[in-house]
């Protein structure tokens, strides 16, 4: 409570110094800073110092008793700075460029004189970083424009993150900083967040690029304005309306005619994949005019940008799925009978290898079940169920095998989105009210339809959606993203400002054959019948002839919505600019699961066949028949999670001399745990007793009411959650600063996974038809389906129902991270600069749920071998193995292993125990990291860095359930801790952009004549490279029956040179044996030295061996025409991604008991062009 009463008063302290004014937070902005003194050097106090942006905006500051001034919260952009007192000459100094979350060091000398005259002082500020400790990079408005960007998808303005800054990996999906796990940044845009569900994703609402400004990506360092992250921050900023009308234009393509074919294309004859793909847009800005009406200039702006991109790409292989031959829609099953004898039946009948038998003829012979064979394995027409007619008639229309093979006869596109467009747009809006108050708005949309095809089935190439038994979703993802703010000067040194923002993102999962009216035609009785397909599961075919399962009924919907509000007040006081703030977001996951009520049917060949006989019977004979072995109809259970955030912070930046600066701050966050707006969540709780069995280990259910705890929430919140920051830089000299800083952040407590809530047993109903006897069907599908209907209720024996999760006990402790750096920037030449820094993270209590496998047997159990598979019938047979009895009554017919572990009830029934946010996830990354960063100079600019760096984790990412194989054994979770499956050794990137010096306005070529100008002047050459060491991998090993459904590990001889690698050589790899076992030209891992474990034990190896895949190299270059003529620029550009053609061979096969454990198996990368022009005025 102490906390919360902290908060409460920080919260209205401040918000109380703004309450006449909604109003951004600084984090968006940039700082300018400095000290006037006169030719002495001696401080001069009232110093009025101004500040004038394009826009006509004008900020004014004047200088303490220490001669020191601070202007807070300047937009980005380009300013031209004016400072002047009475007694001395103005100092005017033109074309300043600020950068996001910049602070620029500007101190001033003014010399006597009259107030009328003009000092102009010329030449770029010092360049290094001499104010905060903060590292990171600056994207900016040149890099988005003139560096080559991939548009494979779309662009992605952070995509530059990942190829320039050090210490960042992965993608839009999987980001990484320092060695932090993925799902755990912040992105801000315009100083608020952009989290809905998943921690700093910004991929799927991403504003356009013409949009932007710039951003940075702030790494370490970072101050007390700045929390909710593990890892960094991505701070977007948008782009404002000037006095001049300014825009852009562009178009771009990409086609196969201007790729590369890849390796395996070439080596097997086959040509170029299709690759068409287009983007679009454009934006424009300025002062909002309405002739005779208003004049907006100074005062009012705007700026609007939209972009689209489109790809359509149906590439095809060879036929990789199958379907049944049309023949046996009607009957006809003979192509399955064989002539291999697998046993004679009890009345001495051979038995065939693929026989069909009537299920209506099963009966028993001296204690042994015989059945009937279908003649020739054909099924008479009389007997063939309605409803199967019906299927067969669709999929006789729609997918006639294209060849004769039982298998491998129908064609399935090779990627899973097929379809894809991206439509943004947005809108932002600047408003000088008066000199002390400034009103700014944003408003940006991202439209996503895509078709996915990552379910499987089957498809017809002849319709966009495959046809109507597909399993082909549509899916259109629409987000809306809020920005607005309100900056008051309240005195020249104090200042406030507020952001509120708003984000929402719709996700529908639908089935793209919703409105087909699939149901109808299929004419299931009791399922809906008003929308897509049912599911129709063939299981495994024992003849050695499978088909896939066809249909999708799913239709659900998410919406995602997140709100925040920011306010900081600033002050600056003699040598201290402080600030204090408050930080309130709230999120939400609401589910309208529709899925299913078309219904899921399950047909296998057990109904075909005979008890006990393997290898006879079909599922596609049991679906022709209509007998269902099992099925299930959704109950639409629609659920609300939310999540609260309340975070206040103080920050004071302490000028203690005029080259040392010390950033000190604190900042508290409060992040209760998850609840359900409805309180609808459950836990099964270990601690309490099961009434039916009498095993510790029962559901129990938040909320108030009768069987209910009481409470909201299932466990207790974290309220310790302060975070230091501690930082400093010292100027050594004028060309030399010393940078060091720590903090201690917490992550974000939001879903990071798809469900709103872990686990809502007892709140919905099911309706779930099963089938003890394999070989009966439970019910013809003709007659409809027999609903089975379970109402929802609080019963603590729910576990029964399924797979249960488990709330860790700790699951409110928040993870936190350990943050320091120290560096060194040198300023070698002018405009160049060489920064050298040691960053280190630590991180403690991230949610793993997944290590926390607590239904694990106890690895001193492995001793009893293979009796661990003994069935238990009595209490007799349990004594013989050490145990007092049967765990409880029920438990007969159950194995020893069942009993063994802590909740023998579940396992004895199969059902799975999951952990909700155990706080057992750790990392640790240590890295030097090397920045060279050259400012435009001479028509060249060039910025690279090096890192050498080593990340230990015991898991890789922070979303929910995403970290497979782990743990090998929950009993002892030091044996998960080891590399990182994203450990890079080595890494250098490196972006350059050069203005070839010929041509008007270049080094040569000044007079050139215009014709000659226009063919040879005006040219750009661009370029990103990037290389890094390969990644570790991870090995597998067998199982060991009973054990925790994670896999093992495996066991490692030591080498004699000391190497694991086979030394593979890559001209000697041979395409056409790629899927070939024991091929010793492709093998990267030296055989017999990574080996199986010895049964029934664990496997001494860690799971990521520094065992490496191959390294890494990459090229993207961009070539630009540019013809200018006054304001108007038009670009030509062509650009090659993977300029050199590169292949990187991967595929490692890491699982000890596939036949090409050790191999290579795949060829990746291939040089791809796209080519397009842009117009800016």
């Amino acid at each position: 409570m102490r906390a919360k009463r902290w908060l409460v008063v920080l919260v209205v302290s401040t918000m109380c110094v703004a309450a006449t004014v909604p109003s951004a937070a600084q984090v968006n902005r940039a700082t300018i800073s400095g000290t006037v003194t006169d030719s002495s050097r001696a401080a001069l106090p009232g110093v009025t110092v101004t500040i004038t942006g394009e826009s006509g905006l004008v900020l004014t500051a004047s200088t303490n008793a220490a001669g020191q001034y601070t202007v807070p919260s300047v937009p980005v952009g380009t300013y031209t700075v004016k400072i002047e007192m009475t007694g001395f000459k103005t100092q005017v100094r033109e074309n300043l460029t600020l950068q996001v979350s910049q602070t620029l060091r500007l101190d001033a000398e003014l010399e006597v004189g009259q107030l009328t005259e003009t000092v102009s002082v010329s030449g770029t500020p010092q360049i290094i970083q001499r104010e905060t400790p903060e590292v990171g990079t600056t994207v900016t408005r040149e890099y988005l424009t003139m560096l080559p960007l991939s548009m494979g998808g779309g662009r992605y303005p952070e995509t530059f993150a990942y190829k320039l800054t050090a210490g960042v990996e992965g993608g839009t999906w999987t980001s990484r900083i320092n060695g932090s796990p993925a799902f755990s940044k912040e992105v801000l845009l315009e100083g608020a967040s952009v989290t809905t569900y998943l921690s700093g994703h910004f991929g799927e609402s991403s504003v356009s690029m013409e949009a932007l400004q710039e951003f940075k990506i702030q790494t370490s360092g970072l101050s007390a304005e700045y929390g909710r992250t593990a890892g960094g921050v991505f701070n977007f900023v948008m782009r404002s309306g000037q006095n001049q009308p300014h825009g852009t234009g562009f178009s771009s393509i990409r086609h196969e005619t201007l790729n590369a074919n890849t390796f395996l294309n070439n080596a097997n004859g086959r040509p170029k994949a299709r690759d068409r793909q287009s983007n679009y847009g454009g934006s424009f800005g300025g002062p909002v005019l309405i002739p005779g009406v208003f004049d907006g200039r100074n005062r009012t702006f705007f700026f609007a940008a939209a972009e689209k991109f489109r790809v359509r790409s149906y590439v095809y292989g060879a036929p990789n799925r199958s379907v049944p031959q049309l023949e046996m829609y009607d009957g006809n099953l003979s192509r399955l009978l064989t002539t291999t004898v697998v046993g004679t039946d009890a009345l001495g009948r051979p038995i065939f290898r693929g026989a069909v038998y009537d299920p209506l003829t099963l009966r028993e012979v001296n204690g042994v079940f015989v059945a009937d064979p279908f003649p020739n394995n054909i099924i008479p027409a009389d007997r063939i169920s309605q409803i199967s007619r019906r299927v067969g008639d669709i999929a006789k229309q729609h997918y006639a095998p294209m060849n004769d093979a039982l298998t491998a006869n129908n064609l399935f596109p090779t990627q899973n989105t097929p379809e894809f467009d991206q439509n943004q747009w947005s809108f932002k809006i600047d408003q000088v009210l008066s000199s002390r108050h400034r009103l700014s708005g944003s408003l940006a949309r991202n439209t996503r339809p895509r078709l996915l095809l990552d379910a499987g089935g089957i498809w017809d190439a002849n319709d966009s959606l495959g046809g109507p038994l597909s399993t082909a979703r549509r899916q259109v993802i629409n987000s809306w993203l809020f920005r607005t703010a309100h900056e008051f000067t309240i005195s020249p040194t104090l200042f406030n400002s507020l952001i509120v923002s708003f984000n929402r993102m719709a996700n529908p999962n639908r089935s793209a054959h919703v409105a087909a009216g699939c149901g109808a035609m299929i004419g299931v009785g009791g399922v809906r019948q008003d929308g897509p397909c049912p599911r129709i599961n063939w299981g495994a075919g024992p003849a050695g002839v499978s088909f896939d399962a066809i249909g999708d009924p799913q239709d659900d919907f998410q919406a995602y919505n997140s709100w925040g509000i920011a306010n900081a007040l600033s002050w600056s006081k003699g040598r201290h600019f402080m600030k204090l703030g408050v930080d309130l977001r709230g999120n939400q996951l609401n589910t309208r699961p529709l899925g299913n009520l078309a219904g899921t049917f399950n047909f296998t060949a057990a109904q075909t066949g005979i008890p006990g006989v393997n290898f006879v019977g079909h599922s596609f004979a049991s679906f022709l028949l209509g007998g269902v072995q099992s099925a299930s109809v959704g109950v639409p259970l629609g659920l609300g999670g939310r999540t609260s955030y309340y975070a206040g912070y103080a920050q004071d930046d302490f000028k203690v001399t005029p080259k040392l600066t010390l950033q000190l701050g604190l900042r508290y966050e409060f992040q209760p745990p998850a609840i359900e707006q409805y309180d609808r969540t459950s836990n099964f709780d270990l601690t309490v007793r099961d009434p039916l069995t009498g095993m510790m280990g029962a559901v129990v259910f938040a909320g108030d009411g009768t069987g209910r705890t009481g409470r909201r929430t299932l466990v207790d919140s974290d309220k310790t959650n302060f975070g230091p920051r501690l930082g400093g830089a010292y100027a050594l000299t004028d060309r030399t600063s010393l940078r060091a800083g720590y903090g201690l952040f917490y992550g974000a407590n939001v879903f990071n996974g798809f469900s709103s809530v872990p686990f809502s047993r007892g709140f919905g109903g099911t309706d779930n038809i099963s089938n003890p006897l394999a070989h009966t069907s439970r019910f013809n599908w003709d007659t409809g389906y027999p609903s089975a209907f379970v109402p929802a209720e609080i019963d603590p024996t729910a576990w029964r129902l399924g797979g249960v999760t488990h709330w860790d006990p700790d699951a409110g402790r928040i993870p936190r991270t350990h943050q320091w750096n120290a560096n060194v920037q040198r300023e070698v030449v002018r405009n160049l600069t060489v920064d050298v820094g040691y960053v280190g993270t630590r991180s403690s209590d991230i949610w793993a749920g997944d290590l926390a496998n607590k239904n694990q047997l106890d690895p001193t159990y492995l001793s009893f071998g293979s009796n661990l598979q003994s069935i238990l019938r009595t209490d007799a047979d349990a004594q013989r193995f050490g145990l007092p009895g049967l765990p409880y009554p029920a438990f007969a017919g159950g194995q020893l292993w069942q009993a063994l572990v802590p909740f023998p009830h579940l396992a004895r029934n199969g059902i799975g125990l999951t952990t909700f946010n155990a706080p057992l996830g750790r990392s640790k990354y240590d890295a030097l990291q090397i920045a060279v960063n050259r400012r435009y100079t001479g028509g060249l600019t060039v910025y690279g860095n090096y890192s050498f760096s080593k990340s230990l984790q015991n898991m890789e990412s922070a979303l929910r359930n995403d970290n497979p194989g782990r743990p090998a054994d929950y009993y002892n979770l030091d044996l998960e801790y080891g590399l990182s499956d994203f450990d890079q050794t080595h890494n250098w990137k490196l972006a350059a952009v050069y203005d070839i010096p010929l041509g008007r306005n270049r080094r040569f070529g000044a007079s050139m004549p215009g014709v000659l100008h226009a063919i040879a002047g005006g040219w750009t050459v661009s370029f990103i490279s990037n290389y890094a060491s390969g990644t570790p991998l991870r090995f597998t090993g067998s199982a060991i029956p009973g054990w925790n459904g994670r896999g093992n590990r495996v066991d490692v001889r030591n080498p004699d040179d000391g190497s694991l690698l086979a030394g593979f050589d890559s001209s000697k790899f041979n395409a056409a044996a790629i899927a070939q076992g024991n091929y010793a030209d492709h093998r990267w891992i030296a055989p017999g030295l990574i080996v199986d474990h010895a049964p029934f034990t664990l496997g001494s190896a860690p799971l990521v061996l520094d065992v490496r895949d191959p390294y890494f190299r990459n090229e993207d270059v961009s070539i630009q025409k540019t013809f200018q003529a006054r304001h108007v620029k038009i670009q030509l550009r062509g650009e090659l991604l993977n300029a050199l053609n590169r292949h990187t061979f991967g595929g490692i096969i890491t699982n000890v008991l596939d036949a090409r454990f050790g191999q290579i198996t795949s060829v990746s990368g291939n040089r791809q062009g796209q080519i397009g022009v842009r117009l800016e005025f």
